[in-house]
């Protein structure tokens, strides 16, 4: 008789402590995900990695891209609950090489913990490593595997502690569906021109992709083009959520702070929500910018319960 064993390992089980609110610490883990991203942990030998993705949804891709334009897949999200849960599929195998039949997991968890979160990261089913599962475990356990990679997120979360999220809404006399259409495939008939990118007000069509990956951005009379940031999300009829890049009117890349756009029935309208979060993402001039925006965004949302349809 063949006697066969079930090979078990255990979890590894690391956590951290942050002074990010949850919701904060999730945005800038997942929607800000190369910002802090190592970028000494690369699966792609030859090159240099120049931007680690995690695309915003469930299903998404998560991956590196190369110096050299190459892209090396790691795995797919499996479960997105902003300020609360995270699921990855680690598809890496022993010699961290994509291999799409293999399926680790690794959770991580935005817990409250007084004026800051606990992030709780669990990487589980190792023994699909198969025979090499225990080297495995050794690695990602190890004071270079996650350690130092959640040991990297806490140091840029807590490099500015959380700036609380702006918050604003209106009523419009459109269904959910109708007024998403409005926003997002149309959105040049009705962004105020006095907002363009450079604060000049000049502009000669204003750009909204509304797809994951989508560019956000302006044509400007000369021709030139000012992007504002990238579409995270797109839900029709229900939201939208949006990578903003701007600074004091001009496109930084290195700045990424998340705007949100729910689109709930309410009565015979819809109430439009807008949240602009993750604004520690402008450094030491957070607040300064806070004070701008809250001033700027009920103004634009006006702008848009008042075109008629």
């Amino acid at each position: 008789m063949t006697m066969h064993q079930t090979i078990t390992a255990a979890p590894v089980r690391q956590e951290v402590r942050v002074k990010l609110r949850p919701d904060a610490a999730f945005d800038l883990f997942a929607n800000r995900f190369d910002q802090w991203w190592p970028r000494d942990k690369s699966a792609n030998p030859g090159t240099t990695l120049v931007e680690a993705v995690l695309e915003p949804r469930v299903g998404g891709r998560w991956y590196e891209k190369g110096a050299n334009g190459s892209i090396c897949e790691w795995g797919r999200v499996l479960a997105w609950e902003p300020g609360k849960r995270l699921v990855l599929n680690w598809q890496l195998g022993a010699d961290y090489r994509y291999d799409p039949a293999l399926v680790t997991e690794v959770e991580i968890l935005f817990q409250p913990d007084g004026d800051g979160t606990l992030v709780r990261l669990e990487h589980r089913n190792i023994e699909r490593f198969g025979e090499r599962h225990a080297e495995m475990r050794a690695g990602v356990a190890g004071k270079n595997g996650w350690p130092a990679i959640l040991g990297a997120f806490a140091d840029v979360a807590d490099e500015h502690p959380s700036a609380p999220p702006i918050r604003h809404s209106v009523r419009v006399k459109l269904a959910p569906t109708d007024a998403y259409d409005l926003f997002a495939n149309h959105f040049d008939s009705w962004w105020p021109r006095e907002k363009s990118a450079d604060g000049t007000g000049a502009r000669a069509k204003l750009v909204f992709e509304p797809k994951p990956g989508g560019v956000w951005y302006e044509e400007r009379p000369d021709g030139s083009i000012q992007r504002i940031g990238t579409v995270l999300v797109a839900d029709p009829g229900k939201g939208l959520t949006m990578d903003w890049q701007l600074d004091a009117y001009r496109y930084r890349p290195e700045v990424h702070t998340t705007v949100e756009v729910t689109f709930a029935p309410d009565g015979e309208g819809t109430l439009v929500t807008l949240e602009h979060r993750g604004l520690e993402g402008f450094g030491d001039v957070a607040a300064k910018r806070r004070n701008e925006l809250n001033a700027g965004w009920p103004e634009v949302l006006a702008t848009f319960a008042a075109v008629k349809r």
